[in-house]
């Protein structure tokens, strides 16, 4: 009952085209893509759920960019909650109002460039230094306004720096990464892995991601060695930590770090790019050491032929050397 509406409204026919591109992305039908969070088999009730429109928009952005999810939105809110709000379903628009960050973790695309952007070996090594070595106390001020303490702004450049790491390492999604707890992380005593569960990822099943540099290695285990409890969040909240950390808030810390980084470390990328670059960086770096499907599952990518070619996609102990190897190599 959408599509007639905007077939209907007196708009240019190129706008219409787009419109309809961007239905299709809510209802995940995209050849290019498996949209796991799109609103296609959800119910009225269950997909007119803010959470569930968010995360709808979110994985647009990271799959198709800020513009795609923009659009988006303007087709959700304009034309499917308005059709069916004329048709008694649901009562208002909750999306009204609400500011979703479509930026932060959107892929961005070049002009007739594919697949992301992914830092060179000198610019991978220099940002994880650069993080490691950061005390997170140092020239932070407090706040002048709110409610928030000096040790609450220090603590959240603390998580970003830690979240950044914990990203560079393993690929893992902002999402993923926010949510994932202590218990999720295995130590084998060569090196780490995350579980990477239905419960927080993004990409619709489960995989292992493996924990792909030595010194975010290192870093990790000196967070499990203080964590009071399995159940204790990777990363959570600054202000809490026991809960996950708000995706805006968390979103608006992280673009601080980044254009501090493309400041200081001189790296173009990071004056657009954000968390998706990580995901972009170690495909490209381990492109020639690890098969595609594998390197498809580390990071949860969930194209159709990578779930039909191989039965077991997790990295062999084997691989996760070569990896290391690689990463060694690169920098």
């Amino acid at each position: 009952m959408v599509t007639p509406d905007i077939e209907k409204v007196p708009l240019a026919k190129n706008s219409k085209t787009r419109y309809a591109l961007s239905l299709k992305h809510l209802l995940g039908e995209c050849v290019g893509h498996e949209h796991m969070s799109s609103l296609k088999r959800k119910t009225i009730r269950a997909g007119t759920q803010y959470l569930a429109m968010e995360n709808c928009l979110l994985e647009i952005a990271e799959l198709h960019g800020a513009e795609s999810a923009r659009q988006a939105r303007s087709v959700l809110s304009g034309y499917v909650l308005k059709s069916l709000q004329r048709n008694h379903l649901v009562v208002g628009n909750i999306l009204r109002g609400e500011r979703i960050d479509l930026k932060s973790n959107a892929i961005v695309r070049e002009s007739g460039k594919q697949g992301g952007v992914a830092l060179n070996r000198d610019e991978y090594n220099a940002v994880v230094e650069y993080l490691l070595a950061i005390d997170p106390a140092e020239g932070v001020e407090k706040p002048k306004r709110g409610r928030w303490t000096l040790e609450d702004a220090i603590a959240k450049r603390r998580n970003a720096i830690d979240i950044t790491l914990l990203q560079a390492g393993t690929g893992l999604r902002i999402s993923e990464a926010r949510q994932a707890w202590c218990g999720l992380l295995v130590d084998s005593g060569d090196g780490l892995h995350i579980e990477v569960v239905r419960e927080i990822t993004k990409g619709g099943y489960e995989r292992v991601a493996h924990v792909l540099d030595q010194r975010v290695v290192e870093r990790l285990r000196d967070r499990l060695a203080h964590a009071q409890s399995s159940s204790d969040l990777i990363v959570g909240s600054p202000f809490d930590a026991a809960k996950v950390w708000d995706l805006r808030n968390c979103s608006k810390v992280l673009e601080g770090l980044y254009l501090e980084m493309a400041d200081t470390l001189k790296i173009e990328a990071f004056k657009a790019e954000r968390s998706h670059i990580w995901r972009a960086t170690l495909n490209t770096m381990l492109i020639d050491v690890v098969p595609h499907a594998m390197r498809a599952a580390q990071f949860g990518h969930t194209e159709k032929v990578n779930m039909k070619s191989y039965t077991d996609k997790a990295l062999t102990s084997e691989m996760v050397a070569a990896s290391r190897q690689a990463l060694v190599a690169y920098r």
